[in-house]
């Protein structure tokens, strides 16, 4: 249903604009190529979510130079003496070329995007789409640059409409890229309208929303998950698109490196709420009762870590303050083994500040005296439109974290 308002508001365009597209073409492409950098621009975070949002709809989904084409390919279709054929013929070059040009903001970011992954793990259906878009790539600078007037006077006439006929299986390998990135949901019956997925580092708060979530919800039909895992796993997960979002944390020791992470896998990420770092330990602990404490404090008790597997850097630790020395060190993999290991043994973990509902018992949090402050966010794929479950999931933590404090969150 979008894809068709896109298509008929450019066809409204196209006739509304055919006169000084045809006069001033080079205008149009010049603002074509505006769009391009703009959205590329967006995708660095350079500009606001509201001028993003109609962009990656129009450039990230390619849907108006999809229009465009369709538009080109559908003037052929009409009678020669026809008033569409003789309103639009004229400008079908400049069309063609205005389509080609848009089409390359979108291809640019997503090869970019999918590019650090060749050679790793990746699902058969992304990696065919990926050789369908080479494939498309190529053919679109062809016929893209063979549709310039000046190019076009140095072919024979023969060997130039042989080449444009390679237009329509450009054409067809669009619907091919289509079907292929969109089969996973489609096999499952279409279940992308009711399916909500998150991938976060080990937040109670995050639980907590996605639970509330999931009991207010009205629909026959869903498919709700919620994954805890490592840092590396977030980014993955919402990168390749099996998340529609992810929730971890950023500060000035790791910002640099996650960040660049960030960037690489085409991803934006937008802060909830900011912490000061808590001491988590039993509330029968010795430091349990200090107003705060010091990272001197901390050295003779063990030190509670999620394990982060082969990405195992202090750029990747669930906890701030990582690179501090520490003697004594246990990794864990869930929350709740933490949990336990807290209540009833004398190590600590850092975390966030605030105790969950399932934690209150056992276990106190200690602000801890430093200067490292923690911005907990979530990460979404700047191509991928957040569907209104995912929006009104990111209300749920919005209002679980409004009433924090620096320094107040949850583990």
């Amino acid at each position: 249903m979008t894809f068709l308002m896109v298509l008929v508001a450019t066809i409204v365009a196209v006739l509304a604009l055919r006169q000084p597209l045809h006069k001033w073409p080079v205008a149009f492409y010049a603002l074509a190529v505006v769009a391009d950098v703009a959205y590329i621009a967006g995708i660095e975070g350079l500009l606001p979510r509201a001028v993003m949002s109609p962009l990656t709809l129009l450039m990230g989904k390619c849907m108006l130079s999809l229009a465009l084409f369709v538009v080109v390919m559908y003037i052929g279709v009409f009678a020669k003496g026809s008033r569409v054929h003789q309103w639009l013929k004229p400008v079908r070059a400049e069309l063609s070329i205005l389509a080609c040009i848009l089409a390359c903001g979108h291809m640019a970011v997503y090869l970019a995007s999918y590019a650090p992954r060749l050679g790793g793990a990746m699902g058969a259906n992304v990696l065919s789409a990926l050789v369908v878009a080479l494939a498309l790539l190529v053919l679109l600078l062809v016929l893209g640059v063979t549709s310039f007037g000046f190019v076009k006077k140095h072919m024979r006439t023969e060997s130039w409409k042989r080449l444009q006929r390679w237009a329509y299986v450009f054409f067809g390998l669009v619907y091919v890229h289509l079907m292929l990135m969109l089969a996973p949901a489609a096999s499952r019956g279409g279940e992308a309208a009711q399916k909500l997925s998150i991938t976060s580092q080990h937040y109670a708060f995050v639980v907590e929303a996605f639970l509330e979530l999931a009991e207010e919800y009205e629909g026959t039909s869903y498919n709700f998950s919620l994954r805890e895992t490592r840092t590396s796993e977030v980014i993955e997960d919402v990168r390749d698109f099996r998340s529609d979002l992810g929730v971890l944390y950023l500060s000035t020791f790791n910002e640099s490196v996650i960040g660049h992470a960030l960037s690489d896998a085409n991803l934006s990420f937008n802060l909830l709420f900011t912490a000061q770092p808590h001491v988590f330990v039993s509330d029968k602990h010795p430091l349990a009762s200090r107003a705060e404490v010091t990272v001197e404090d901390l050295e003779d008790y063990p030190r509670y870590a999620f394990e982060q597997g082969a990405n195992n850097s202090f750029f990747y630790s669930e906890e701030p303050l990582a690179e501090l020395p520490h003697k004594k060190c246990i990794s864990v993999s869930d929350r709740g083994t933490l949990s336990n290991l807290l209540a009833h043994h004398d190590g600590y973990t850092i975390s966030t500040g605030v105790l969950s509902s399932e934690m209150y018992t056992g276990i106190a949090s200690v602000p801890l005296q430093t200067k490292e402050l923690m911005r907990v966010g979530y990460i979404v794929h700047n191509e991928r439109q957040l569907s209104p479950l995912a929006a009104s999931y990111i209300e749920k933590l919005s209002l679980f974290v409004e009433g924090y404090q620096i320094g107040l969150a949850g583990l």
